[in-house]
């Protein structure tokens, strides 16, 4: 008889109103009905990162999934002793994860990564490039510190990924045409192509088009202002032109504008620049929907806009800007519509509509490059089995 296979994921508490509606919930919830409910298991007592208060219930998927909050490493021994743990999402390589990498590696437990949303993983460097030093800076520390952890997984001092699960057909690719050799120094065990999350639902969803939806970035968010710094005068100046734009367009299309933005993005920060704009959070996909057609910079949410064949604009503005602007990370691979934020705008209703939708039909290569529709399966299917027979 087979040993119980136990899945367990790492996430900051604090987060787990992010997890609450990611698309990963679906295939976490579905994995959850064929193995019993996962474990999600606080990380901030188990690292060196720093602490955050979290009130979040997390009730709505309550039947699925058991929250853990070990208090030290030995307290997390408690819950993994005599049974075969399987560690679901990939831990950062970072040094204040090294005690836990370690003690997972020690305690032999199978490492997996499901990273199948079908987003785009290109960080702000991309777009800064060699503009900016402090791009140039953060990435030789990252690729310094994943070359580290690559050796620290072939002295075996951590284990390495079994199994990295991925929607991403370049990055297939890439791995399996690797040499013996060239394996042997990644992080990766092994590289699998499945579907991407956002397909696991199996309901009828209701499509409509009725808003005009921002996906917005927020300039002061701590993965921007940690290259480049920002001053209030440039974003009083970009929040001027955006919502310049926003009126602009509501007014030739006739319908209401809706921003949805991150959870961690403070709303007073809207009340202040979006005074007259319904700001949304936890409600993206709904929107995304509902929507007319979607303004997006970089949002990973951008993916489900292209899984509904929404009409797209990528946002180009000044306070995004370095070698290129950051929505150029979509619109370059998309091949969709693009606006530059200024002043006044002046838009012919009936060639920017003949446009947008001629768009639409260039999603198709997307899909197949990074959400993996050559795949049958819902993407729970192939990793539960991959579980039970690894």
């Amino acid at each position: 008889m087979k040993k119980k296979k136990f899945l367990f994921c790492f996430i900051n508490f604090s987060d787990l109103d992010q997890l609450d509606t990611s698309p990963y919930i679906y295939t976490l919830v579905n994995l959850s009905k064929k193995f019993g409910k996962i474990s999600l298991v606080n990380i901030e007592n188990l690292t060196f990162s720093k602490k955050n208060s979290n009130n979040y219930p997390f009730a709505r998927y309550k039947n699925y999934f058991n929250l853990i909050d070990p208090k030290s490493l030995k307290d997390l021994g408690n819950f993994i002793k005599n049974k075969e743990v399987i560690v679901l999402n990939s831990i950062q390589r970072a040094f204040k994860n090294l005690p836990l990498l370690i003690y997972l590696n020690i305690n032999k437990v199978k490492l997996l990564e499901v990273s199948n949303l079908g987003n785009l993983q290109i960080g702000t460097e991309y777009f800064l490039q060699k503009k900016n030093f402090g791009s140039l800076n953060q990435t030789l520390i990252k690729n310094i510190i994943k070359k580290i952890f690559n050796i620290l997984s072939i002295i075996r001092l951590i284990s390495k990924i079994d199994c990295k699960f991925t929607s991403n057909k370049k990055i297939y690719l890439n791995f399996i045409n690797k040499n013996f050799f060239q394996k042997f120094f990644t992080y990766y065990k092994d590289v699998k192509l499945v579907k991407s999350n956002i397909y696991e639902i199996k309901k009828k969803e209701s499509v409509i088009e009725k808003y005009i939806v921002l996906l917005d970035v927020c300039p002061l968010y701590e993965q921007f202002t940690s290259y480049q710094k920002v001053n209030n005068d440039d974003i009083k100046k970009h929040y001027k032109y955006l919502g310049e734009l926003l009126n602009c367009l509501s007014k030739i299309f006739k319908k209401k504008v809706v921003v949805c933005t991150h959870p961690k993005y403070p709303l007073k920060f809207y009340k202040k620049y979006l005074p007259k704009k319904k700001v949304v959070k936890y409600k993206t996909k709904e929107f995304i929907m509902k929507s007319f057609v979607v303004l997006t910079y970089n949002s990973s949410a951008i993916v489900n806009a292209i899984k509904y064949d929404k009409k797209i604009i990528s946002v180009q503005s000044f306070l995004f800007k370095g070698a290129k602007y950051s929505s150029s990370i979509y619109q370059e691979r998309l091949g969709n519509e693009k606006i530059t934020l200024k002043g006044e705008y002046t838009f012919n209703k009936k060639e920017l509509l003949k446009r947008l939708q001629k768009n639409i039909k260039k999603y198709k290569k997307f899909k197949k490059l990074y959400f993996g529709i050559q795949s049958k399966n819902f993407s729970s299917q192939d990793i539960s089995n991959y579980i039970i027979n690894n």
